[in-house]
């Protein structure tokens, strides 16, 4: 949510700094218009996202739980180049490069986090990306709130890459503080001497 906030505080700056530097009167007001846009359905997307990822994150559990294993990915493959899909193919491969980015950079933390809720819901091979509260849901969660904008793929690629300097700024610090809160109450507080002693892969 603080995540969401910043990018949301910051998009006028990003949104006017490109507008004082286009090279045509066309260009210019795209941004402007697309500020005025973002203004008016800025808490339409907060909202969303809160609600969409309380969402997700409930489906997984239950998804898990129920050892209901559907595959519900979307192979490339699979879809149509219609401008429209083009369009959706652009984000998708944004986000899911954000995804993978933050995988990366919370290895350990997230290794940890697996473990941690796989554990409580009885699943031990949890993988990152069905960890209710994994990058991936995270980043789902603000792409699919980011579909009432409508000014155009380009400046939601904008949003996204805002999105991707907050969430980076903070999301090991949260990763670690879950990870601590349910080591603290007892839930595979071995995992930390595991980490430590180079046991995960």
């Amino acid at each position: 949510s603080h995540t969401v906030a910043g990018t949301m505080d910051n998009i006028d700056d990003a949104l006017f700094t490109l507008a004082d530097k286009a090279n045509n009167n066309a260009l210019q007001s795209h941004y402007f218009d697309s500020m005025r846009e973002i203004r008016l359905k800025r808490q339409e997307i907060e909202t969303s996202f809160k609600i969409g990822f309380i969402e997700a994150a409930d489906a997984l559990i239950s998804r898990n739980s129920n050892n209901n294993t559907r595959n519900t990915t979307y192979e490339i493959s699979d879809v149509g180049l219609s401008l429209v899909e083009h369009d959706d193919l652009e984000e998708s491969l944004a986000v899911s490069a954000l995804i993978d980015k933050l995988t990366a950079q919370c290895h350990s933390e997230l290794y940890a986090l697996d473990k941690r809720i796989g554990f409580l819901l009885d699943k031990d091979d949890l993988d990152s990306a069905d960890n209710p509260i994994g990058p991936k849901t995270l980043c789902t969660a603000f792409k699919s709130a980011c579909g009432v904008i409508e000014s155009g793929v380009d400046i939601k690629i904008i949003v996204f890459k805002l999105f991707d300097r907050y969430i980076c700024e903070g999301i090991q610090a949260l990763y670690q503080s879950t990870n601590d809160y349910l080591s603290t109450n007892g839930v595979l507080p071995s995992i930390a001497t595991e980490i430590k002693n180079g046991q995960m892969p």
